[in-house]
């Protein structure tokens, strides 16, 4: 076969792509060939052909786009991983991407290797290998100090000399802007890359967080290894699910991850600030251990604003990248859009439009939850409740309520599990949305995301408590949150 034909190969499909803004299987094109050619070919032929052309860019095994459409997705989404594979999942019908690909930098198609520095400005990333790079990277125009002084262990440089001729160059070094230096790290890992976990499922208070917090940094400052012996089951399970520390065993040390490093680097900086550190130290000493210590007093006062603003950036950057709460924000704040703000009622809206698998996979726990002494007390809100948005101009009887929690919520979840159109029953008796939200979505990941930024400060109706509603339940994003 001659050079000349398989450009005509390539560039038909090329011209094919293009029009029709579509990506390809190999499969697809190896019938384009034999259109043109009226030849059988191999996959393997057809798939060497296309990976000579730089035109072309596989994401998977078999499946390809045009380079320039993915540059194009790329600079669109940013780091938003998970923002990134659902777009292309949409509308270009592939699943299993590799994510190594949608990492590259978009000139040289190569990720960063690891020993070198990476600097982040909002979706832009740049690999700092010498001074050229660092001063090549700051046409931005602006730096924080921590992102200075990184580059500046990293390259060997005066931090002080360093600042000082950034201004004389007209470089803002300050520290309200979005910033970031990775110090010998991969592009990969200082992208953020989803661990596949449930994030929205971890079984954390606030006061909690702070407390293994704690430990993991007295224990990395003294001894240099964090053992699993000072953590409670529950929340080493927690702080996986949250990406915080990586896949452990019952004996010996965690590890943290790229997330879990940066958020203690910043724990650091507000805990060495803070004018009762020895009191929390001198807790530490006492208690030695995560369940007895989140019950501290000092932690209590630690679990504040003014930690949860220093280390919420690498909070917010796991939560982006996790699929669950990527999704959850995305549903959230499409339905505020349309001035839907209860989690009741944002559910209904998703399920009027027909997104089934987001809301199965989001909305729908294991098994029915609520407080059965409220319901057994006459005490639960539904009693008192005139909206009768889930009874037709009644009141909902104890019978009702105690048949939905203890039985049928729970025939109803199987039902869904089996076909996910069941849903459509929410529609039409929402009082089951009240039983089927999960417990740690509503009781525990509302509360965390509160606290670092992501959804506006409301009162959390615990389930157990009998004052749980989803119609009261508020879910309204912050202003200055991109999803």
């Amino acid at each position: 076969m001659g050079k000349a034909s398989t450009l005509d190969f390539t560039d038909k499909v090329f011209i094919e792509m293009r029009e029709f803004d579509i990506g390809m299987s190999i499969a697809n094109a190896r019938f384009d060939y034999k259109s043109i050619y009226g030849e059988e070919v191999s996959e393997d032929y057809i798939k060497s052909l296309l990976m000579k052309d730089k035109r072309f860019i596989f994401i998977n095994n078999r499946y390809f786009l045009l380079r320039d459409t993915l540059n194009t997705i790329k600079n669109e989404y940013g780091s938003n991983m998970v923002g990134m594979e659902r777009f292309i999942k949409d509308k270009y019908f592939v699943n299993d991407i590799d994510r190594k690909v949608l990492l590259c930098n978009a000139n040289n198609g190569n990720v960063a290797e690891n020993n070198t520095m990476v600097l982040k400005f909002h979706d832009k990333v740049y690999e700092i290998i010498n001074e050229n790079d660092f001063y090549a990277a700051i046409i931005e125009g602006a730096i924080t100090f921590n992102a200075t002084k990184a580059v500046c262990d990293y390259l060997k440089k005066d931090y002080y000399l360093m600042v000082k001729e950034l201004e004389n160059i007209g470089v803002n070094v300050h520290k309200d802007i979005e910033c970031y230096a990775y110090k010998e790290t991969s592009l990969s890992e200082a992208m953020g890359v989803d661990n596949g976990e449930n994030i929205l499922l971890l079984d954390l208070r606030t006061n909690e967080v702070v407390a293994c917090l704690v430990i993991i940094y007295f224990l990395k400052a003294n001894f240099k290894e964090i053992n699993v012996q000072y953590f409670s089951d529950r929340h080493l399970s927690s702080l996986f699910k949250m990406n915080i520390i990586k896949n452990y065993q019952s004996e010996g040390s965690i590890n943290l991850t790229v997330y879990g490093e940066r958020v203690i680097d910043e724990f650091e900086k507000f805990f060495n600030a803070n004018y009762f550190r020895d009191d929390v130290v001198d807790e530490f000493n006492t208690l030695k251990y995560s369940k007895g210590l989140a019950k501290s007093k000092i932690i209590k006062e630690l679990d504040c604003n003014e930690l949860w603003n220093m280390i919420s950036q690498p909070l917010r950057e796991i939560y982006l990248n996790n699929e669950y709460s990527n999704t959850l924000l995305e549903l959230i704040g499409e339905a505020n859009e349309k001035e839907i703000y209860s989690l009741g009622d944002i559910i209904l809206y998703h399920l009027g439009i027909g997104r089934y698998e987001d809301i199965r996979k989001i909305f729908i726990g294991k098994i029915a939850t609520s407080g059965n002494k409220p319901i057994k007390n006459n005490t639960d809100i539904c009693f008192n409740c005139r909206r009768f948005k889930c009874s037709e101009k009644m009141p909902i009887s104890k019978s009702k309520l105690l048949f939905y929690r203890t039985n049928y919520v729970n025939n109803v979840i199987k039902e869904i599990e089996e076909d996910e159109k069941k849903l459509d029953i929410l529609m039409k008796d929402p009082l089951i949305i009240k039983f089927i939200v999960p417990y740690l979505l509503c009781s525990r990941a509302k509360g965390l995301m509160m606290v670092i930024g992501f959804i506006r400060k409301d009162k959390i109706f615990m389930k157990e408590s009998g004052e749980y509603c989803p119609f009261y339940d508020l879910w309204v994003i912050n202003d200055d949150i991109l999803v």
